[in-house]
């Protein structure tokens, strides 16, 4: 019972991890506009943009990425109506950049722990 309960521990440790250097990467290679690319993004491809209320945004991180890459990114998480005018619940995106452009977002990363900061610039001006 003690070697299952080390294996998950151990498992579980390597899903959200990174090390410093990997943070200071992420942090510097971030574009200086990157919150108006998540604007833009998220406002066109959601049915109704104005309906997005209660929006956060985490710092700078390593966000995982096709072929294994890590990529400088944050997360985001808000609320929004879905295509019959109802709200569908929190959901929570990893976005990524590479290039200085916005690169992918992907549904809930595990690494979206947070922490969570106001992010007013998604909400929508209903």
């Amino acid at each position: 019972m003690r070697n299952v309960a080390l294996f998950a521990a151990l498992l579980l440790s390597g899903c959200t991890t990174y090390t410093p250097a990997e943070q200071e990467k992420a942090v510097q290679s971030m574009p200086r506009d990157y919150r108006a690319q998540i604007v833009d993004h998220v406002h066109g491809a959601l049915n109704d943009p104005f309906s997005v209320k209660e929006a956060e945004i985490t710092g700078t991180i390593p966000v995982f990425a096709p072929i294994g890459k890590r990529l400088p990114g944050v997360c985001i998480r808000f609320f929004a109506k879905n295509q019959y005018g109802a709200y569908m619940g929190r959901v929570t995106y990893a976005v990524s950049f590479e290039g200085g452009k916005l690169y992918q977002v992907n549904p809930y990363g595990a690494e979206c722990a947070g922490p969570w900061q106001p992010f007013p610039e998604l909400d929508g001006k209903e």
